[in-house]
């Protein structure tokens, strides 16, 4: 979190970007909700009128039990305080919301104690992602110790569905990490009954097994390419990851073309697939339609400003 820093820093390193990179007109910090308390108002100001005009915060759930188990070092009338001084700073915020850090049991009353913090805030974008364990890490010992109980898949999701549906402020919200078994991605409140329709879907059509399945073979990378190696001059991405159990969510087909305008992503067969109103993944193969044409492994396409999920056999 570079915002950790202290002000007098971040503002020596916004003298810097400003002499080499002049045409620079916004600096943007990922952030902890203690690295904004650690600054005073007139900080705050200062970085501001310095250029640092957003932050992305981890606020990861507004359960003050959560925090205080995960010792994240703030409690949800803390995101509330701080936000609120950012807004005074006018310095935008996004969050990322961590779906499971409640643990079993809690999910949904996790998510509307989230809600009930995020509606007295105005973050730009709240960013949904799914809490995987690792058996190197603390949390997985807290579960060998029995005091931890980790959500189920279904919970998790049915914990984003809470959220959903307790977030009254308007909001981008997305579910676009690679700890997101399904992309997901809508304008809240505007596209709201179609996020809880894309929500259940997952629920009743893939289920708990195929779920699980890709979180305990979760190993994604997302890193920039070009394409320019591949013969197509435009920037885009490529997601690798691994699923080992065959053909998942092979014919899951989510309501196909009844989304036009909900951005739906959604990984079949190791591939990953975009726009689910106009995409066509068959055997692992991805086939994106971009106003019209196809992305394809010929790579035919003519849209420039679209992000690019490539299969890995393209690579």
């Amino acid at each position: 979190n570079p915002f950790a820093l202290k002000a007098k820093r971040l503002i020596e390193i916004s003298d810097l970007i400003r002499e080499y990179f002049p045409s620079c007109k916004t600096i943007g910090c990922f952030a902890r909700v203690t690295d904004v308390a650690s600054k005073t108002d007139d900080e705050l100001a200062a970085l501001r009128e310095a250029g640092y005009t957003g932050l992305t915060i981890g606020i990861e759930t507004g359960d003050d039990a959560a925090l205080a188990f995960m010792n994240k070092g703030y409690a949800a009338q803390d995101i509330v305080a701080q936000c609120a001084r950012l807004d005074a700073a006018d310095i935008a915020y996004a969050f990322f919301y961590l779906a499971g850090i409640s643990g079993k049991g809690r999910g949904i009353e996790g998510a509307r104690l989230t809600t009930a913090a995020c509606n007295q805030t105005r973050p730009s974008l709240i960013g949904a992602n799914m809490l995987t364990i690792y058996k190197n890490s603390e949390l997985y010992q807290e579960i060998l110790d029995g005091n931890w109980e980790e959500e189920t898949e279904i919970e998790k999701y049915q914990e984003i569905k809470a959220l959903v549906e307790g977030l009254e402020i308007p909001v981008e919200f997305a579910m676009l990490g690679a700890s997101n078994p399904v992309m997901l991605q809508g304008r809240l409140p505007e596209q709201r009954g179609q996020l809880l329709a894309a929500l259940e879907s997952i629920i009743n059509d893939i289920g708990e097994y195929r779920l699980r399945s890709y979180r305990t073979n979760l190993s994604a990378r997302l890193f920039p390419m070009t394409a320019h190696n591949l013969g197509v001059p435009m920037p885009f991405f490529f997601m690798i990851h691994s699923v080992v159990d065959d053909d998942f969510l092979t014919g899951f087909t989510m309501m196909t073309g009844s989304f036009t305008g909900l951005h739906v992503l959604f990984r079949m067969g190791g591939g990953v697939a975009g726009d689910v109103g106009s995409a066509d993944v068959t055997d692992g193969d991805l086939y994106r339609a971009v106003d019209g044409n196809a992305l394809s492994p010929s790579l035919s396409v003519d849209d420039p400003d679209a992000f690019r999920f490539l299969h890995p056999c393209l690579l």
